[in-house]
């Protein structure tokens, strides 16, 4: 079976996106996957391949002129940033996309965990994919009674706008105003990397007056910032993989004698047939930009250092009770009433967020990451991680 995958245009994730189902379309057998683009629908006739179907990555109004064209079926993927306009998915195409408002509520969710009570938003606009993304940040928020400043609708400019030469300093005019500290979303790693600078030209210092959280994970932008960005981690891989087995049986819907085949042999281990698909968000890779104390309860905030400070990973509560000269109930409760969990279940969270950011970064196995996390064996370390981030430690690393 021969798929042609389209790139609307290239970037980080949809590269990503592209390895991902190649490597499922190996691992089922079969199916032979060519990028070509931008090219004539006639030159891969001309050149002796003519494919059975197309995978369009992001949107690209010529891409489904092409297919139409060929007449061939498609599977479309969801993921462009920063169209003005919401535009649908192409009529009749299968489509997988992010669950863009899960994306807000988890980076709502994250900073909320960090004992964060002020936050505020940055976008590029309510356009595309950020409007819901942006909705799902300012929702969580408010079932919490928090409100959000949305800096593009305070200083009616946007991120990478050149045309307006004071926007960026009407920006660093308002945060030079918030209350100190709070958290600051931005719905991109390359909006959050803006937005870290705007910050030091406010003279905010990023993590300790402002967390900054960024979206997308992009290997170009997070690790490599002038401060390390945290970024909510996007299930790229699994786009890919289902894209591969949808497109398998798009095309045994359509007869196809090959995807029939093989949607018989393989069974249960493609993913179920679906006309719409929205994959939640992994977790986040916390880095340097969200890595302060944000409480004003002075134990509790001396609890998070103590943690933070713990390198080896080896910290337990009653060395925290220790430390801190405290009984171990009146932690307990006061972390409670501060962030929402337990000392035990906190000092997990900076474990797995460490691990995250390992297993991110580094070549380290499985097992390697557990040990300098502070877990006893793998398994408890799986265990915990699928806990907190809905996923196991290997799905993360390969997404």
């Amino acid at each position: 079976m021969r798929v042609w995958v389209r790139y609307a245009q290239g970037d980080t994730a949809m590269r990503r996106i592209y390895i991902a189902l190649r490597h499922r379309a190996r691992e089922l057998g079969s199916i032979e996957c060519r990028l070509w683009t931008p090219v004539r629908p006639s030159f891969l006739a001309e050149g002796g391949w003519a494919p059975e179907a197309m995978i369009l990555i992001g949107r690209g109004d010529k891409a489904e002129t092409d297919r139409s064209a060929l007449d061939i079926p498609a599977v479309y993927v969801d993921v462009t940033p920063y169209d003005r306009k919401r535009r649908p998915a192409p009529e009749g195409w299968t489509t997988v996309a992010n669950n863009e408002g899960q994306i807000g509520r988890m980076a709502a969710d994250h900073l909320w965990k960090l004992g964060l009570r002020r936050f505020c938003l940055l976008n590029q606009g309510w356009i595309g994919i950020q409007r819901p993304r942006s909705g799902g940040f300012i929702d969580a928020l408010a079932e919490r009674k928090c409100t959000c400043d949305d800096l593009v609708e305070l200083t009616s400019h946007r991120p990478f706008d050149e045309s307006d030469g004071p926007g960026p300093l009407r920006i660093v005019e308002h945060l030079q105003q918030l209350p100190r500290p709070f958290g600051l979303f931005a719905t991109s790693d390359a909006v959050a990397e803006l937005a870290v600078d705007w910050c030091k030209l406010a003279g905010l210092r990023v993590p300790q007056d402002v967390a900054v959280l960024g979206a997308g994970d992009d290997p170009l932008y997070a690790p490599h910032a002038n401060v390390p960005l945290s970024s909510v981690h996007l299930p790229y891989w699994e786009m890919g993989r289902h894209a591969i087995d949808q497109i398998v049986h798009v095309m045994a819907s359509t007869g196809n004698a090959g995807a029939k085949a093989l949607r018989s042999k393989l069974g249960d281990r493609l993913h179920p047939p679906q006309k719409s698909i929205k994959l939640s968000p992994i977790g986040v890779t916390e880095r340097s930009s969200t890595a302060g104390a944000y409480t004003s309860d002075e134990l509790v905030a001396g609890m998070i250092a103590k943690v933070r400070e713990d390198q080896h990973c080896q910290i337990t509560v009653d060395d925290l009770t220790w430390m801190l000269d405290v009984s171990a109930p009146t932690l307990y409760r006061r972390c409670r009433a501060a962030l929402g969990v337990s000392p035990s279940r906190y000092i997990q969270q900076v474990r797995v967020n460490r691990s995250v950011r390992l297993l991110r970064d580094t070549d380290g196995s499985l097992a390697e990451v557990a040990l300098r996390c502070g877990f006893s064996d793998q398994a408890s370390f799986t265990r915990a991680f699928k806990r907190l981030t809905g996923a196991t430690p290997g799905d993360f690393r390969t997404s």
